[in-house]
């Protein structure tokens, strides 16, 4: 949008002491007895794919800046709550596998991310469809998350049945 680097730096600067801030806030969150982790990382995951999916129409600096705090808070609360999360559905003795398997998981995402948006930049001669593409993954990901409860709930009760059904 022609603001210079400085201002660039500044935003990415805000964006790095929202998620610094807000993984303080997730983590205080997150230890009162009202939070549902599951639900807190639910929601900013929606939130920030939603903000990243409206970010190529912001071309005002303050709206920028705006994306960037809430981004980077949203974002921050997927980073805090997701090993609390993890033992929360699968149990502390599955923590290391699941966790590995999480950041494998990013790792891959992340390693395919950036060629991808570039790949959609050449075909369309716009970073919009990259912006929409990344917002509605993440979206997609606090979405598909919603259930969880409610199947680790179930593999619990059929885990029970089994050992239960193996001791008789």
């Amino acid at each position: 949008l022609g603001y210079g680097p400085a201002k660039g730096a500044f935003l990415l600067s805000c964006l790095g002491i929202a998620n610094t801030v807000g993984r303080v806030l997730a983590g205080w969150a997150s230890d009162r007895a009202w939070a549902d982790c599951l639900v807190i990382n639910n929601v900013a995951l929606i939130i920030g794919g939603a903000a990243t999916i409206v970010a190529p129409h912001l071309n005002n600096y303050w709206l920028l800046m705006a994306y960037a705090l809430v981004f980077g808070t949203c974002i921050a609360a997927f980073v805090t709550l997701r090993s609390i999360i993890l033992v929360d559905l699968i149990g502390i003795d599955k923590l290391a596998s699941a966790f590995g398997l999480v950041v494998l998981c990013q790792g891959i995402s992340s390693f395919v991310g950036s060629p991808l948006a570039g790949t959609l930049f050449d075909l369309t001669g716009t970073y919009y469809v990259s912006f929409y593409v990344a917002g509605g993954f993440i979206m997609l990901s606090g979405l598909i998350c919603v259930p969880l409860r409610r199947i680790a709930a179930w593999e619990k009760e059929q885990q029970r049945k089994k050992d239960t059904k193996h001791m008789q």
